[in-house]
């Protein structure tokens, strides 16, 4: 399947959309927690994805069309946990990834790695999602995190050639993990 860049750029637009109300209305339905915690646990999560996404653009294993979205998404992290940092006043951390690591080895084919970038982006979205704070900014630095996971998400799941889930998660639905991490 062919990702045109007009069908690429609707595709992004409309799923950064999708996820940043998706995003302001889990923020703005729970209680509000400390937004500093909030802040530290979004960078950290940032960071993560950060670092899996380095390691998998080192393996060598991702397949060639997909490069330079890894290497878009990489970036695309790297610049969410700066803002974060900036925000948090976090310092910057080193990050291991041993699970990420193994799943790498564990890697037979170019799917098995574009499902691990999915299932990096789960996580990520996950816990920007659960994040909350009674910060108006801050609270807008996290639904705009949550909208670019939700957007590398759905790019990535495009890649595969997988549908989006039926339900959405507003309505209870979740987002598939291949169960590599």
């Amino acid at each position: 399947m062919t990702l045109s860049r007009r069908s690429a750029l609707s595709l992004s637009a409309g799923i950064s959309l999708t996820g940043a109300l998706a995003a302001s209305g889990s923020l703005l339905s729970r209680p509000a927690v400390a937004s500093e915690a909030a802040l530290q646990e979004a960078h950290l999560a940032a960071g993560r994805a950060r670092a899996a996404y380095g390691l998998m653009l080192e393996s060598g294993k991702l397949p060639a069309q997909t490069l330079a979205v890894a290497e878009r998404i990489y970036e695309r992290h790297r610049a969410n946990e700066e803002a974060l940092s900036r925000r948090s006043g976090s310092l910057p951390t080193t990050v291991e990834r041993p699970d990420v690591r193994a799943a790498i080895s564990s890697a037979q084919t170019p799917l098995d790695m574009l499902r691990l970038m999915r299932d990096v982006e789960v996580q990520a979205l996950g816990t920007y999602l659960d994040q909350s704070s009674d910060n108006g900014d801050d609270s807008g630095l996290l639904a705009a995190a949550a909208a670019d996971g939700a957007m590398n998400w759905a790019l990535v799941n495009h890649i595969l050639g997988e549908s989006l889930p039926p339900a959405g998660l507003a309505a209870g639905g979740s987002l598939p993990l291949s169960g590599v991490l």
